[in-house]
């Protein structure tokens, strides 16, 4: 229970520093399986702003989460220290990295104002006039306030989630090409991809390849790829109504169907009944699938 302990402290720290400063807090990370569900304001961006920018069509919610799970974390990973990022919608936020062995996601403290695109709507720009503000001589305190609360609530303890789609990746006991292949799965999973492609990346021979991903995480790389899609689709249900098979092209299913088919045969229920469910009980993912795993 520390661990769970350290991890509700880092949530509950967010919580507080966000009534006390009016900044909103989102949290990223590279491997789905990695922590307990958050609360959807800290895994989803729901300030007015941000709401307003999604709500203008499906392009601009994957525009967004483009930006945060790919773009930004993947500087995050390469930089290992925080940085600001201007999103698609022309805000500023900071990103600060996780580090747990290496960089295994990253807190995202905005939007903040920033000069903001010339285009931007009238009705938008409203909106957007109501943001923090933000000047740059403060941006470090805000930084040491968001890093010293991670280094004192342990990332490298947190437990894992409940939800289990994924095996856990113990960093520390595999091999650097098998660390290196979920990179390049993490990054590229919305593409077509086969294990001839992915063994000749991190420099193995197919067989070998096949039999060090399965003594590593368990299961076999198709599967892997399977529960990375869905766990990566699972937010664009739950928190979204974007068009199934919108959903199955962003998260790299052939089609609909094949994406309707993976997602009962793992999570025991439709998309759409997990949706309607979603509408009735607004948190009803961790509470289901603790219940399910």
């Amino acid at each position: 229970m520390e661990n769970l302990g350290k991890y509700q402290q880092f949530i509950e720290g967010l919580e507080a520093l966000s009534r006390f400063s009016g900044c909103h807090f989102v949290i990223k990370t590279g491997e789905r399986a990695w922590l307990t569900p958050l609360p959807q304001e800290l895994r989803y961006h729901c300030c007015a702003f941000c709401r307003a920018v999604k709500e203008q069509s499906g392009r601009m919610n994957l525009l967004c989460n483009r930006h945060h799970a790919e773009t930004a974390l993947r500087e995050a990973v390469q930089r290992r220290e925080p940085f600001e990022t201007v999103c698609h919608a022309g805000v500023t936020e900071l990103v600060i990295p996780i580090l747990a062995g290496g960089c295994r996601g990253a807190v995202f403290a905005g939007p903040f104002i920033s000069t903001g695109p010339a285009d931007m709507p009238e009705s938008l720009r409203r909106i957007y006039e109501e943001l923090p503000k933000l000047p740059r001589s403060r941006m470090p305190s805000l930084q040491a306030l968001v890093s010293a609360l991670l280094t004192a609530c342990e990332p490298e303890s947190w437990r894992k989630s409940p939800l289990a789609l994924l095996p856990a990746a113990d960093y520390a006991r595999i091999d650097e090409r098998m660390q290196k292949t979920l990179q390049y799965l993490h990054r590229n999973f919305r593409k077509p991809l086969r294990v001839n492609e992915v063994s000749r990346a991190v420099g193995l021979s197919r067989s070998r390849f096949i039999h060090c991903f399965t003594r590593a995480f368990g299961i076999s790389f198709c599967e892997y790829l399977q529960r990375l899609r869905l766990s990566e689709a699972l937010p664009w249900v739950e928190l979204t109504d974007l068009p199934f098979s919108a959903v199955a092209e962003e998260c790299g299913f052939a089609d609909q169907s094949r994406f309707s088919a993976l997602f009962k045969r793992y999570c025991h229920v439709s998309p759409g009944a997990f949706r309607k469910r979603r509408s009735v009980f607004p948190q009803v993912s961790s509470d289901f699938f603790s219940q399910s795993s």
